[in-house]
């Protein structure tokens, strides 16, 4: 996570992360449930929340609070996340970032996924 620029990594099984840290930019929730109200009260104001699994919707709470939600739409695919766990248990998955972009500008990542940029990659054993 450090490589990709994580300032600060959270167990939040471990730790109440709403109480270790404050004013973040961005959260990936990828969890639900009650961890996405939780999320917006650590981000900074006009900050971004990316909520991975469907339910609980606080789009209405977060633009009183002047914050951003933006979904993003998956396939669950049990074989391919069975295939990255194994990659990631034999350290084979490498994650390349080609460039980094602001975070005010999300549907310009979201184009450049499109492309057919590699976002993740088996390496050589």
């Amino acid at each position: 996570m450090r490589s990709l620029g994580t300032d600060e990594v959270i167990d939040y099984t471990a730790v109440a992360f709403e109480e270790a840290v404050e004013a973040v930019d961005m959260v990936l929730d990828l969890v639900g449930g009650d961890t996405r109200r939780r999320s917006l009260e650590v981000l900074a104001e006009g900050g971004l929340l990316i909520p991975l699994p469907r339910g609980l919707d606080v789009s209405q709470e977060a633009a009183e609070r002047g914050l951003r939600v933006a979904s993003i739409i998956v396939e669950p695919d049990y074989r391919g996340l069975e295939h990255l766990a194994e990659l990631a248990d034999s350290r084979r998955l490498k994650v390349s970032v080609s460039r980094e972009l602001p975070l005010a500008r999300p549907p310009r990542r979201t184009s450049t996924s499109r492309a057919g940029a590699p976002l993740a990659r088996p390496s050589s054993p």
